[in-house]
């Protein structure tokens, strides 16, 4: 989420009105305001009279535009939100991914704080869904809304996921957590914004830290954290509260791998940065005549520094479990040995500089 919407999510967003006992009839964009975001976000927002029917226009443009092909399921691995939006609107279809980061991105443009949910469905013999899938969620004044673009847009055959029929509908529009706690299963259990629903853990999958009122505030904190600190806090939840099933594991590896890769690079650059001060500090020590106990107070510093800091990558790097990453990781290790050695070498030198 970008920090303008974050920014958004934190204050009380009275300013949006809700008329939920309205139904609202979409704002029809015509075609040339669809060419980017920014301009089909603009014209929504400007030709709507309030919240829900700024979001009912989008989820009645999405519906009518943009097909849902299961052929493009590999095109969101190659882009982040805004970029997978924006391939969205271009080629006017995809898949669950698609439809959920069009939707958030547009929505966030006209000023309403929405984020995406990863997760797993139940089964659905009417969709013929049952597997992973991304909706959206958003949060005014304090009360949580789901929205699933997809859902709402169209189904596919249940005998043939690749047949796919429009048709707009509003049962999966605006509503609460508790009313897609059945169908709807988020990855990480703070994302359940409140529901108590059915897992294959039961209630554990809502901790006291995420339940009832106590979600808001961890969202809040949630979304404050970078990307990197996110993942860990996910997984963690993932690993502690999360469910068990086949989906679910694979998901959490996925953002191990994610946690670790980042891991590896942090210790990577570290290696490269510290390199240089061991080579600095072996050339001071060389280049004494004579070692005043100052002197040496400060290069036995500087090497305890210097060793804290390569056994604090050492226990990093031995952090990181993903079997994809094991070579990389072995190697970086390797590395850290070395110059730990090399460390120990300057120790050596400056003892035999001071006889």
């Amino acid at each position: 989420m970008k920090k303008s919407a974050i920014i958004l999510f934190l204050l009380t967003l009275s300013c949006f009105a809700l008329r939920a006992e309205e139904s609202s009839e979409p704002v029809i964009v015509p075609k040339e305001y669809t060419k980017d975001i920014d301009a089909l976000a603009s014209y929504i927002k400007e030709n709507s009279r309030d919240t829900r029917q700024m979001l009912w226009s989008l989820q009645n443009w999405l519906s009518e535009n943009v097909v849902y092909d299961i052929s493009t399921s590999d095109v969101q691995s190659k882009y982040d939100t805004e970029g997978l939006a924006n391939w969205t609107l271009r080629n006017k279809k995809g898949v669950c991914a698609n439809f959920s980061s069009l939707f958030s991105e547009v929505s966030n443009r006209m000023g309403i704080p929405m984020f995406i949910i990863e997760g797993y469905t139940l089964n659905d013999k009417i969709r013929g869904v049952n597997g992973g899938h991304a909706w959206c969620a958003c949060v005014i004044d304090s009360v949580p809304y789901l929205f699933d673009p997809t859902w709402d847009s169209g189904y596919v055959d249940p005998d043939n996921v690749r047949n796919y029929h429009k048709r707009l509908s509003s049962k999966f529009f605006m509503v609460s957590p508790d009313s897609l706690k059945n169908s709807h299963v988020p990855y990480d259990p703070l994302m359940r914004l409140g529901a108590k629903g059915t897992s294959d853990q039961g209630d554990t999958m809502n901790p006291p830290a995420v339940e009832d009122a106590g979600w808001l505030d961890s969202l809040r904190v949630f979304f404050l954290l970078d990307t990197l600190e996110q993942k860990k806090a996910l997984y963690d939840r993932i690993i502690r509260y999360g469910d068990k099933n086949k989906l679910a594991v694979a998901y959490a590896a996925n953002v191990k791998h994610y946690i670790d890769a980042h891991t590896l690079d942090e210790q990577q650059n570290k290696c490269e940065r510290i390199i240089y001060q061991i080579s600095d500090l072996h050339n001071r020590i060389v280049d004494l005549n004579f070692v005043s106990p100052g002197a040496e107070r400060s290069m036995q510093h500087k090497i305890g520094e210097l060793r804290a800091e390569l056994n604090d990558a050492v226990a990093r790097t031995n952090s990181v479990t993903t079997s994809a990453l094991a070579k990389p990781a072995k190697e970086i290790r390797s590395y850290l040995q070395d110059l730990l050695r090399k460390v120990d070498k300057c120790e050596t030198l400056l003892k035999k500089k001071k006889k």
